[in-house]
């Protein structure tokens, strides 16, 4: 199973330098990952370029006006060749083993559109706290869109 990272982002040099060590340091890193800077007029491109240099997964793609990090998810979407979709905002960062334990659960349910995580709010004024999905979400739970001959998706 492929897996293709996507993270929209704009204006964030810092924060998509760590998204993308995040992607890269998983015990099962994506077969690739792909950034959709959303008109960025600072150094984030020259960012994602840098470690493209680097690390021959990452490709950048350019928006040339912004249209809002959907639209920029949707875009990476569309051009991905992994089989799973896994998404990541640039102000976030992915636990080590998401990937590889998803990929676990999603072998375990063939028929799953989708695999969830939880997530962590760490911020450095607020106390921790941790925000978990349902154990099983329902068909009707979710307006899942085509998914253009993928497996699924990694939430």
């Amino acid at each position: 199973m492929s897996v293709s990272a996507v993270i929209p982002v704009k204006n964030r040099p810092a924060l998509i330098a760590a998204a993308i060590r995040s992607c890269l340091g998983q015990t099962v890193v994506p077969d690739e990952i792909i950034v959709v800077d959303d008109g960025s007029d600072d150094a984030t491109p020259d960012t994602v370029m840098e470690m493209a240099r680097m690390e021959s997964r990452i490709r950048l793609i350019r928006r040339g006006a912004s249209g809002g990090a959907a639209l920029a998810r949707n875009d990476g979407a569309a051009l991905a060749s992994g089989t799973w979709l896994a998404f990541l905002d640039s102000d976030d960062r992915w636990h080590e083993e998401k990937i590889a334990q998803q990929l676990h659960l999603a072998a375990q349910h063939p028929d799953s559109p989708a695999v969830f995580c939880g997530i962590r709010y760490a911020y450095a004024e607020r106390k921790p706290r941790i925000g978990l999905p349902p154990a099983i979400v329902r068909p009707g739970d979710l307006a899942v869109p085509p998914l253009s001959g993928r497996t699924g998706l990694m939430l």
